[in-house]
């Protein structure tokens, strides 16, 4: 980056390389886990009071379904 200079334009390039740096010295965080979303999943809904067999109920089942499905661990 000592190397980088004002280019034909005039721009510098220490800006573009500088956001290049910090991507790569600060990645994104990883996703959460099945288990993490399972449990905010059933914390949220903890919170509410609602019928079992309500709509609410089943779409909360269909999550977790869904979650228990896409979420397999790989071998």
């Amino acid at each position: 980056m000592k190397q980088a200079s004002p280019d034909k334009r005039g721009s510098c390039k220490w800006d573009r390389l500088g956001a290049i740096a910090d991507n790569l010295h600060s990645p994104p965080q990883a996703p959460p886990t099945k288990e993490e979303m399972e449990a905010a999943l059933c914390s949220l809904l903890g919170q509410i009071t609602y019928h079992p067999k309500s709509q609410l109920a089943q779409e909360a089942e269909i999550l977790l379904a869904g979650i228990a499905h896409y979420c397999k661990e790989q071998p």
